[in-house]
């Protein structure tokens, strides 16, 4: 029998203005795709201002991370991309796209509000 090829890869750092849970889930659920990757992952939950986001970002930047994240709030989110942006760490928004559609077709704003699910 031929061992295991195991790799690592740079942590994954789940960013959530709730719990996490479905960022978590979802990152959990792709990962189950790749079953010789042991990926790390740290999970940063209620985050609701931008303040929080320096250290975190720049912990992913040192060591060449990727942020996932599940952002309601606007203003928030746009300032976790902007400073992933300028500090070249990936980001990956989960929840964005989403919201910016169902919002445009509905012709509503969404609440911005995390943790209601």
């Amino acid at each position: 029998m031929p061992a295991q090829k195991l790799t690592t890869f740079p942590m994954i750092f789940i960013i959530s203005g709730g719990t996490g849970a479905s960022a978590g889930q979802l990152v959990r659920t792709v990962l189950a795709q790749f079953p010789d990757v042991k990926i790390p992952m740290e999970s940063f939950p209620q985050i609701r201002h931008s303040g929080q986001l320096g250290e975190i970002v720049a912990r992913a930047s040192e060591v060449d991370g990727v942020i996932v994240h599940t952002l309601v709030d606007v203003a928030l989110r746009r300032a976790l991309i902007a400073l992933a942006s300028k500090h070249q760490v990936v980001e990956i928004n989960l929840m964005g796209s989403l919201l910016d559609q169902l919002a445009q077709r509905l012709d509503q704003r969404p609440l911005g509000q995390p943790g209601l699910y």
